[in-house]
């Protein structure tokens, strides 16, 4: 076992064309990605492996917030960007109170993105 810093970020959300612009984007400034098209296909893996997560709002089965919620659970704390193409002020507060690092309305803004990856050390 190994205690090397996780390296590699999570984009979550069920549009391939986000995953794809994401993975590219953060691809071309040499960070490592993995995507995943549900919350529930990536709580198949264990989120302390990742150095953050960008997780879409509105996805099937299970929401952004949902999965925060699930994961902040966990012994480390993952930092988190929240994308939505239209959060309420509930959503808002919840985001607040599961201390989500970072909200950002879709489209996301590039630099935005990059901005918060590397405020979280990568």
């Amino acid at each position: 076992m190994t205690d090397r810093k996780p390296d590699t970020i999570a984009v979550i959300d069920d549009d391939e064309a986000v995953r794809q612009s994401m993975a590219f984007l953060l691809g071309v400034v040499n960070y490592r990605v993995e995507t995943f098209t549900s919350a529930v296909e990536f709580l198949k893996e264990p989120s302390n492996r990742f150095l953050c997560l960008i997780v879409d709002q509105h996805m099937p089965d299970m929401t952004g917030l949902e999965l925060v919620r699930h994961i902040r659970s966990a012994p480390r704390k993952v930092p988190v960007m929240l994308l939505s193409g239209g959060l309420t002020e509930a959503d808002r507060r919840r985001a607040a109170a599961l201390k989500v690092e970072r909200v950002v309305e879709k489209p996301a803004d590039e630099g935005k993105i990059l901005e918060f990856v590397a405020s979280v050390g990568a």
